[in-house]
């Protein structure tokens, strides 16, 4: 991290790579237990029907398919020619034999240009054979794994309608440390109910439990979800940019160097949200947060 504010997840790829590696999204089928029907139907109350898919994935194109044109986008954009296959919407571990996942990520992985895979998953979708099925792959290639936590606060993860609990997300990072698997976790900051202490509590007892990285974004709204009419109902808020800011301002100086920054703010399709607006500045998000750190001379680390 020599030099930077944080360890972002660009400088680590790098620094295995020895070159820029970006993700390449792909829809594998999946779904997820809090859709169907097994813990709820319909989602967590801010997901849209897409479980966050990428804008450019075609859900219908085989896995093999996705991953090319993926691929040339990708590197039509950033001039990039190593990839990591992302496996992004809904819980990519559920529903299905290990057998068929071993197919499906040791497939992905015989493409000469894809230097490893990327699993989104929840902490209640895994199981020992999958963990070890990772295990496995990751002895010879990079393997991310990311948790979708969200909060370790039960009664924030109720008002949510996650479907799972904080002691599921400490049994899934206990099942998973220390199998040479890179471990990330999803949290989101201003959900209701929970303080900007919880916040940073959250993610140092992620760190505790074995966490390599971190995915942070703020609550956003997006359309045509429950969130939203929450939201219209006066039943939940947003952060201004300058809260979020302020979260994250108190969150990095207390992570250990060593953990990877995969992403500081959320991103939404314009089509589709419906609050805050400062969502879609995606680089101006970026900028004021790393002013506001060299300003204050906060740096990843400090406060361990």
């Amino acid at each position: 991290m020599s030099g930077e504010l944080y360890t972002g997840l660009n400088g680590f790829l790098h620094g295995r790579f020895g070159e820029r590696v970006y993700r390449v999204s792909v829809d594998a089928g999946f779904t997820c237990p809090n859709r169907d029907g097994t813990k709820g139907r319909g989602g967590c109350a801010y997901c849209n029907e897409s479980g966050s898919r990428a804008a450019y994935v075609e859900p219908k194109v085989p896995v093999a398919e996705q991953l090319r044109r993926g691929k040339e986008i990708i590197a039509r954009m950033y001039g990039v020619r190593k990839f990591i296959a992302y496996f992004q919407p809904y819980s990519n571990t559920y529903g299905v034999p290990v057998e068929t996942l071993e197919h499906l990520y040791r497939s992905a992985l015989e493409e000469p240009d894809i230097a490893g895979i990327a699993i989104g998953t929840r902490p209640d979708a895994v199981s020992p054979a999958i963990i070890e099925l990772l295990a496995d792959i990751a002895r010879e290639r990079l393997v991310i794994l990311e948790y979708g936590a969200q909060s370790m606060r039960d009664d924030v993860l109720e008002r949510i309608t996650r479907g799972h609990t904080a002691a599921d997300t400490e049994a899934a990072f206990g099942m998973s440390r220390g199998k040479g698997i890179h471990l990330a976790a999803h949290l989101i900051f201003g959900l209701p109910g929970e303080t900007p202490d919880d916040m940073i509590a959250g993610a140092i007892r992620l760190v505790e439990l074995g966490a390599d990285g971190f995915k942070f974004h703020h609550l956003y709204i997006e359309k045509n979800t429950r969130a939203e009419r929450m939201y219209a109902a006066g039943e939940i808020g947003v952060l201004s940019r300058d809260e979020y800011i302020e979260i994250l301002c108190g969150v990095i100086p207390r992570l250990p160097e060593r953990i990877v920054l995969h992403r500081l703010f959320g991103q939404c399709a314009p089509e589709t949200l419906a609050a805050p607006e400062w969502t879609l500045d995606k680089n101006g998000n970026l900028d004021l947060l790393r002013k506001v750190l060299r300003e204050r001379g906060i740096r990843q680390g400090m406060n361990v």
